[in-house]
């Protein structure tokens, strides 16, 4: 889980090179960011006012919840920065972090916010060292953020690996205006399997994934990023293995109970493709017993009735898009590239006969 910073309207800075850039709506923009603002403040009324604010303005503007790529541009807009005057490799403090998180902003984006990729770089070392070894040519267009994997087991990667993990990537897109959809993992040759874990455990929050064999980033191809295709977040067809109880979690399925990997049969796994002309969604599963499923139109039509195959066994439903639901889901991943005004939630999958 990613938690929430304060939110609020912003402008938009001229667009550079190897950046991304939304246009959305004023009016809900703010709006948006008044409703996370209040729930920052715990503030339930604040929060229905302002979700009745949005609904009277969607009315009013003849707008739904079904052009779910025109909302990803409100949201975005929807998340101001902090202003980073200066490019180059800085350091902060971050939350209970025991030392400061290195990072680097590209020196052409200083006090921009257009959206970038970023790179998480993981390794054993000063943060600044490793973001050394980083070609300019990535640097230049990307965030870079240094992981630090010190003194880390890494045959299981514990909780506490993985939540040092999961924050210095919520600190890298709280701080940056982050492209959601290239998000790249890099891997130094000191923690190659580490890396390799967490890249299996959070397959959906990367668009790369690269472990280097050599020492001092020799083999690092910069190409490899810079012209690697961007995360589809809503994906029609994809399978997914899953090897901890705290990694339930793959694009738009979040698996609630399944087997913890076998020796013999290896991993439970869960095999999903989508119909849409049908209006289908298929899940076959190997020891994946209840799931929940977060949906929007770029997946399914969510004006008609679905039907879910679930190890063939089929199951009718009748959605309903829910501006509070999308709202929440973005408060709670803070990813404006992932949205879902749906959620089916304790979706039950008949177990597979031996």
């Amino acid at each position: 889980m990613i938690s929430v910073i304060l939110l609020s309207g912003l402008s938009l800075c001229l667009q550079l090179p190897g950046e991304t850039s939304f246009q959305s709506d004023q009016v809900l923009t703010e709006l948006v960011s008044d409703w996370v603002q209040a729930r920052i403040d715990k503030d339930p009324k604040k929060q229905e006012h302002a979700i009745v604010q949005l609904e009277e303005t969607l009315r009013a503007k003849e707008i739904d919840l079904s052009d779910i790529h025109y909302w990803e541009g409100v949201f975005q807009n929807a998340i101001p920065y902090p202003a980073h005057p200066e490019g180059g490799t800085q350091r902060s403090q971050w939350r209970d972090f025991e030392k400061p998180i290195a990072y680097r902003v590209p020196t052409q984006h200083a006090g921009n916010q257009n959206l970038r990729p970023l790179m998480l770089v993981c390794g054993v070392g000063e943060g600044g060292l490793l973001l050394q070894k980083i070609p300019n040519e990535i640097a230049e267009k990307a965030f870079l953020v240094a992981v630090g994997l010190e003194n880390l087991q890494e045959a299981s990667l514990s909780s506490e690996t993985r939540q040092h993990f999961l924050g210095s990537l919520a600190f890298a897109v709280q701080s940056f205006p982050v492209d959601r959809n290239q998000v790249w993992l890099l891997g130094l040759p000191e923690v190659q399997n580490e890396t390799r874990l967490l890249s299996s455990y959070f397959p959906h929050l990367f668009s790369q994934v690269e472990v280097l064999p050599l020492p001092q980033g020799e083999g690092l191809s910069a190409s490899s990023f810079l012209n690697s295709a961007p995360r589809n977040p809503y994906p029609l067809e994809f399978f997914a293995e899953f090897l901890i109880p705290s990694a339930g979690r793959n694009f738009w399925v979040q698996a609630r109970q399944f087997d913890l990997p076998d020796p013999v049969r290896g991993p439970s796994s869960l095999r999903v493709k989508v119909n849409r002309e049908s209006n289908t969604i298929h899940l076959n599963a190997d020891r994946v017993y209840r799931v929940d499923l977060f949906l929007n139109d770029a997946i399914v039509d969510l004006g008609r009735p679905i039907t879910i195959f679930r190890n063939g066994a089929p199951s009718r439903f009748l959605p309903a898009r829910s501006l509070p639901v999308m709202l929440e889901n973005f408060a709670t991943n803070l990813d404006a590239q992932a949205l879902f005004p749906t959620v089916i939630h304790g979706i039950d999958i008949p177990r597979q006969a031996p």
